[in-house]
């Protein structure tokens, strides 16, 4: 609320930052989410969200958030918050036509960057509507979300960074943004820093995770020639005080929609300010990711071969735990890796919360890959154990001994995170490779 008027919020997008940061600005504005797919919106409207993300049911029935398809609730609102991706430009000339035909009225608007934008695309907003009848203050908040944790993120954020161009107007407009977020952010929290600035934070955030990822990845392979032990090492990084312990867990890669993109994004960058030795820098962080990944689908291909009709259980299919989502997932590259270079080879496939129809949707309802709805359906006369997703009932709720039982020889267990013990494993008579051991 300002000066007594309830701000009225429209976000354009109703993927996962969309509706997690509309619904949390419900309770302090009136909050309309937009999307111009009516699939998508009729489901939200029916309470059948399109994702899974721990808490958001919960989320939206405690908000006062609505949905529509029509962009003409574009026309009376005080703040427009983009959470599209804007990564290719035709997605963003399409959202600047639609403010044209739409925004027909002389108020004054702020427009609100929040997911990942290429730098620079504050200003190319500005030129694109200065004709326009309407005053836009372009503001930049990115969006710090991670998926699995993304309600938890929005509710208490590490920090809030609000750019502005340091004009008058838009000054005034970083302010009542400000506003906005100290209903639930500690005034301290929030970081006032130029367009730029901003823009920049958000890519720099993910590279500097992607890279530490790639960076412990590296070790494990170290481990492997040496024989030396990642956990061992992991464990003796993570009591330097320099060094916190976060993203120090070695894994088969990292996936997902926005590591890998943002790097990219930050490389293009680099070559159009001819930082020709900064742009290779970043994508060996790339490049490591996929030296990693091919590593183990090398050792997975050294173990089946020979094995006729082999059959493969890939335990964990989601890009992480906690998430359904697909994209770029480390898993899929192995299967479909695998399915490429071993013809004679099938999967069985379980995830507890990737449905059957987007397995068999991924893979073209390829009668090689079978999706299962347990971990013992999967293991059934299998001949090799992959763990290529952290979730946490794979620590817990496998019955080693009984699936044993279940698999043929040679019983493998390939780990790409660190989950099983390998000697209790070792003793009911699997043969196990982990990561870095």
């Amino acid at each position: 609320m300002k000066n007594g008027h309830v701000l009225s919020v429209v976000v354009v997008g109703s993927g996962l930052v969309g509706v997690v940061v509309g619904s949390v600005l419900s309770k302090y504005a009136n909050v309309v989410i937009y999307d111009k797919e009516l699939v998508k919106v009729d489901r939200w409207i029916r309470h059948d969200p399109p994702f899974f993300e721990p808490g958001l049911e919960g989320l939206l029935r405690e908000s006062n958030v609505h949905f529509t398809a029509s962009p003409r609730c574009l026309d009376t609102a005080d703040i427009i918050i983009l959470c599209i991706n804007f990564s290719h430009s035709s997605l963003l000339a399409d959202t600047l036509d639609m403010f044209h035909n739409t925004c027909g009225s002389p108020q004054r608007k702020i427009i609100v960057e929040k997911s990942t934008f290429p730098l620079n695309t504050c200003t190319q907003i500005t030129h694109a509507l200065l004709a326009h009848p309407t005053h836009f203050d372009i503001l930049s908040i990115p969006e710090f979300l991670s998926q699995g944790s993304a309600i938890r993120d929005a509710l208490c954020p590490d920090r809030v960074l609000v750019g502005c161009d340091g004009s008058e107007s838009g000054l005034r407009a970083r302010d009542t943004l400000i506003g906005l977020y100290a209903n639930w952010v500690p005034r301290e929290k929030i970081l006032t820093q130029s367009i730029y600035s901003t823009e920049l934070s958000k890519l720099a955030s993910n590279a500097l995770l992607a890279q530490r990822i790639s960076s412990i990845n590296s070790f494990t392979a170290i481990c492997d020639a040496s024989g030396a032990n990642i956990s061992q090492l992991t464990h003796s990084l993570s009591t330097d005080r320099r060094i916190r312990g976060e993203y120090l867990s070695p894994s088969l890669a990292f996936g997902g929609s926005c590591l890998e993109k943002d790097l990219r994004m930050l490389v293009y960058l680099c070559e159009s300010l001819n930082l020709h030795h900064v742009a290779r820098y970043w994508n060996s962080v790339i490049e490591m990711n996929d030296y990693q990944l091919h590593r183990f689908i090398q050792r997975v291909k050294e173990i089946v071969v020979g094995i006729e009709s082999v059959k493969i259980t890939v335990l964990g299919l989601a890009f992480k735990k906690d998430t359904g989502d697909l994209r770029l997932s480390p898993s899929i590259r192995v299967i479909k890796e695998l399915l490429r270079q071993l013809p004679d080879i099938h999967f069985s496939v379980y995830d507890p919360v990737v449905t059957s129809w987007q397995i068999i949707n991924e893979f073209d309802a390829s009668e090689k890959v079978e999706p299962c709805q347990s971990i013992d359906e999967a293991a059934i006369n299998t001949h090799c154990i992959l763990l290529l997703t952290n979730w946490d009932e794979f620590y817990t709720q496998i019955d080693w001994n009984a699936i044993y039982q279940k698999i043929n020889p040679p019983g493998w267990v390939l780990d790409g995170h660190l989950i099983v013990d390998v000697k209790q494993l070792e003793l009911i008579g699997y043969k196990v490779y982990q990561i870095g051991h």
